[in-house]
């Protein structure tokens, strides 16, 4: 009898972590904090005849998240989110025997207010793994870089001349909306959720797109978790 009573308690706390979540038909606000790590594939430039790739670069997120319980273990939601995309470029300068121009501090942001509808799957203790459909508005974009004329005399020395700041409207060159298929993990301890996710891109960034430009980014966020 005493095995019996320490086996269903056993089995009990086994089950209990992967049922431990909200109530079912509960309703839960989320508002979260955190960071892309953005980048647009193929959106290299050229100077002279030097090719420049694009790298990742960090961008601020944030929002809230509406979350409704379905079962014990699923849940689906939906969010509003500012979010701070784009790329970076590191130094670099054209090509030229004697006069060249550098370029630095070069990235392109782009902002747009992005609503993700999430399927989540409680999985374990606070464990869930999600997956949905996102869409993308533009707000703005803008490139912004900082430039300067270099001059190399017969004996190889620099001479630079005055720095200036280039920003550019890049907005008409972007489409208005973008979609992505968003899959991640969260975890939740007393009402505090860690929240990663990638988000893949299923349309162009660009209007005019001879290379296929896309969105490609890593979101990690904290929030925390309001009952209703």
């Amino acid at each position: 009898m005493m095995k019996k009573y320490l086996l269903t308690t056993l089995v009990s706390f086994c089950v209990l972590p992967i049922f431990a979540q909200q109530e079912v038909r509960q309703f839960s606000i989320l508002p979260r904090v955190g960071v892309n790590i953005a980048n647009i594939s193929h959106m290299d430039v050229s100077m002279g005849t030097n090719l420049v790739k694009s790298a990742s670069k960090a961008g601020f997120t944030g929002g809230v998240e509406a979350e409704y319980q379905l079962s014990p273990s699923i849940s689906a939601s939906l969010a509003l989110f500012y979010s701070m995309q784009g790329c970076h470029y590191p130094d670099a300068e054209s090509s030229g025997d004697k006069v060249r121009t550098g370029r630095s501090d070069n990235s392109i942001d782009v902002e747009y207010i992005n609503v993700p509808l999430m399927g989540q799957w409680y999985v374990g203790s606070g464990l869930a793994l999600k997956a949905g459909f996102e869409t993308g508005f533009l707000l703005s974009a803008r490139q912004k870089y900082e430039e300067v004329s270099i001059t190399i005399d017969e004996d190889g020395r620099r001479t630079y001349g005055v720095p200036t700041t280039e920003e550019l409207n890049l907005k008409d060159a972007f489409n208005a909306v973008n979609v992505y298929i968003p899959v991640g993990i969260s975890y939740e301890y007393m009402n505090v959720v860690l929240d990663g996710r990638y988000h893949f891109p299923l349309s162009r960034a660009l209007k005019a797109n001879p290379m296929n430009e896309r969105h490609r980014f890593f979101t990690f966020s904290i929030g925390y978790r309001f009952s209703l």
